[in-house]
């Protein structure tokens, strides 16, 4: 129990972005271990309070997601726009090996990644990859893919959507090269396992 004013930056990511001065209604939340959170809606009272605990305890509560809305689906593009609501149906629960890119659109280096990642997806169209990208500033994310950073990449493969793998190379076409060929569950049809171009010989 404390004064709004000196959680502020905590209670924004339960949701309560435009807190006003002297704003004085009890305010109820949970968050576990987990990084998941949960809000009580209801008029703080002792009743509702000890009713919000026991849907807690009985895991009937929903979690608050912050969430941007879901972008409408676009067939021409190369890369996923996914928002916290539908990153578990887009990125986790398809059955291809899958890169997911969080950003921050005002980061400069981000701004640069960004142009990478769109000529690695042009590159890499028919490998069989999917390509995702998440604003981490506005969206919720699990703590299996937390950002430490902007911008953060992880290679989820098909197999193992459980184990995400960070990229920690830098901002460039080449060293995003090699982090694939190296995690992607089957070859590269364009790159050997060094990430260097492969010869295709000429057809005659």
């Amino acid at each position: 129990m404390s004064i709004t004013d000196h959680w502020e930056g905590l209670l924004q990511k339960f949701g309560f972005e435009d807190l006003e001065d002297g704003y004085e209604k009890p305010i109820t939340t949970i968050m576990d271990i987990y990084e998941r959170k949960y809000v009580m809606d209801e008029e703080y009272s002792a009743e509702n309070l000890d009713n919000f605990i026991k849907k807690y305890i009985d895991k009937s509560l929903q979690p608050f997601v912050r969430s941007g809305p879901i972008p409408p689906y676009n067939e021409t593009s190369l890369i996923y726009e996914v928002v916290a609501r539908n990153l578990e149906e887009v990125a986790f629960s398809n059955a291809t090996d899958t890169v997911l890119y969080i950003y921050n659109p005002t980061c400069s280096v981000s701004q640069a990644m960004t142009k990478v990642i769109n000529n690695l997806a042009a590159e890499l169209e028919d490998e069989g990859i999917q390509f995702c990208q998440i604003d981490g500033v506005i969206n919720d994310l699990p703590k299996l893919v937390k950002p430490v950073g902007y911008p953060t990449i992880f290679y989820l493969q098909k197999n193992k959507k459980h184990k995400p793998i960070m990229f920690h190379g830098g901002p460039n076409f080449h060293d995003l090269i090699v982090f694939i060929t190296r995690y992607c569950t089957e070859n590269l049809k364009k790159f050997d396992t060094e990430g260097n171009r492969k010869f295709v010989k000429d057809e005659f």
